[in-house]
């Protein structure tokens, strides 16, 4: 993100581009005092109505360095989108905000921000943001630059207040804690309620085959390493010319597995949907066949989501797989996956060599679909009219990633947790380009449109511009130059468009969370938070 002299000539001394300012900026609201509040307080109402500041944390003066985190919850201290059909928490309704709140802080010049935040030398008010959840920022260091970058001072970070609503503490790869250890026993009797690890959880298994002969021994050999936790097995094959049926039979009598053949390729998203509706279990994995479960794996996601009733679907670190056995190599596949404002979706670190940063537990915007654990209650929340929950308009790629964004607008969030390890094989590397894959391009192609149609509206395209035109144009111009075997895709966009602005519009209408609020998930270095339990 720039900044300096050109952002200074037109915007009065801010950075030239901040987009996630919101996420910051309400936290410096002045308090109700002092000489120049009405004025400070004026400007606010007529710019972020929404939001009101708070008065001031007690004993204020000086903020203790070592306890200067930022905790994101809502005005009422609990997370958004409370009421039937979502996850606990928070108020009925939808609470969006103002639309105002998001765009004013997208340029504003530092002399202004300063002025609404109060003069030099008063005691902060604590932060009070927009942002959905109880999760906090990773890094102090991170933290400090981003705070200077947007012209606002580190030492405005306030100490965690002790019973307050901000989630309590973990360590790296510790398990979570429920804040609200009677929320087993009142979730009782309802899908995915109440404990969601030990032996009482089942969870339902879905593997989508289509050709997948050489590595699919390796998968269910993984599965049935994962002990009692696996109740059901429903493997669906997309009329595989090779052995995979047959591989698929050997292992009946290892696991409670059946066998689904289809005649034809319908894709992924129909043969998944096919297997969720043989699923009944308050958890389901979603497995590919070239993805090899490392012992213990469930029993690791299974106890870290445990009391996490806002968690929609998790996942776990998953290394590159060599050969037909799927042999673990140093290179990660997967830490999660996280979004941009050019409207694409990346698994975090994939290819590269394995870091720390990708060891440390952390809220991710989704899970692959190579390996993702769901709770069911949330795929029914977000399920189209039929038990649609993947969508079947993409036939396949991508529809993981819109299956997240539907599961953020609605209130679930997604767990990435490294201590449960898988192994993936995958055939097709990011890293390794578009190369000799024809059909493969054309679904990608029209599938970044599909997903653009279905779940961004007019919010996010305002506050992602001008990025996702720019990558827009990129990929028109490939596929009118170097990738022409992929302009039938925009023949494909054109014949579904009214089926899915009619989807988008009804995603709309049920998002609970607003894409304002969203927002700083496409923005690095917000597209990662630091794992803290919420209840």
């Amino acid at each position: 993100m720039a900044g300096g002299p050109a952002g200074s000539a037109f915007f009065g001394g801010c950075p030239a581009f901040l987009p996630v300012l919101p996420a910051y900026f309400p936290g410096q609201l002045p308090d109700a005092g002092g000489a120049g509040a009405a004025g400070r307080r004026a400007l606010v109402r007529l710019f972020a109505p929404g939001l009101s500041p708070l008065p001031h944390a007690a004993g204020g003066g000086a903020l203790a360095g070592s306890s200067r985190r930022v905790a994101f919850r809502t005005e009422d201290g609990s997370r958004p989108g409370g009421g039937a059909g979502g996850p606990p928490g928070g108020a009925p309704g939808r609470g969006f905000g103002a639309p105002f709140g998001g765009l004013v802080a997208v340029f504003v010049p530092q002399r202004l921000a300063a002025f609404l935040r109060g003069q030099p030398g008063r005691s902060p008010a604590p932060p009070q943001s927009p942002g959905a959840g109880g999760f906090r920022l990773a890094g102090r260091a991170r933290l400090r630059r981003a705070l200077l970058h947007l012209g606002l001072r580190a030492g405005l970070l306030p100490p965690d207040k002790p019973g307050g609503h901000s989630c309590a503490a973990s360590g790296a790869g510790s398990r979570p804690a429920s804040p609200h250890p009677a929320g087993a026993a009142a979730g009782r009797g309802k899908p995915g309620a109440g404990q969601a690890g030990g032996s009482a959880v089942s969870v339902g298994v879905f593997v989508v085959t289509h050709n997948h002969g050489a590595t699919l021994a390796a998968t269910l050999e993984g599965l049935s390493q994962q002990g009692q936790l696996v109740a059901r097995v429903v493997l669906v094959d997309n009329n595989s010319s090779d052995e995979s049926l047959a591989v698929a039979r050997s292992f009946e009598g290892k696991l409670p597995l059946s066998v689904l053949p289809l005649p034809e390729n319908t894709g992924f998203s129909r043969a998944a949907n096919l297997a969720l509706a043989q699923l009944e279990t308050p958890w389901v994995l979603s497995l590919n066949p070239d993805c090899r479960l490392l012992p213990g794996f469930l029993s690791e996601l299974l106890a870290a989501v445990q009391g996490q009733r806002q968690v929609g679907s998790a996942c776990g670190l998953l290394l590159r797989g060599e050969g037909p056995n799927l042999l673990p190599t140093d290179r990660v596949d997967s830490a999660g996956m996280v979004v941009s404002a050019f409207g694409r979706h990346h698994d975090r670190g994939a290819g590269k060599r394995l870091r720390q940063a990708w060891t440390q537990p952390a809220w991710v915007f989704g899970a692959t679909g190579a390996c993702a654990l769901y709770r069911r209650e949330a795929l029914q929340d977000v399920a189209y009219p039929g038990g649609e929950v993947f969508d079947e308009g993409f036939f396949a790629y991508r529809e993981d990633a819109d299956l997240a964004w539907r599961l953020q607008r609605r209130g679930w969030r997604c767990l990435f947790w490294p201590a449960a390890r898988a192994v993936h094989g995958r055939g097709l590397k990011p890293e390794e380009g578009r190369a000799g894959q024809a059909a493969i391009n054309l679904h990608s192609v029209k599938n970044r449109f599909l997903l653009r149609l279905a779940n961004a509206d007019w919010r996010w395209h305002v506050g992602c511009f001008p990025f996702w035109l720019f990558r827009d144009l990129l990929v028109i111009a490939a596929c009118l130059t170097v990738e022409r075997s992929s302009l039938a895709a925009f023949g494909l966009v054109r014949r579904l468009w009214p089926q899915y602005r009619k989807r988008g519009r009804e995603n709309a209408a049920r998002a609970r969370v607003s894409s304002w609020r969203l927002l700083p998930w496409f923005y690095p270095p917000w597209q990662t938070r630091r794992f803290k339990p919420c209840g």
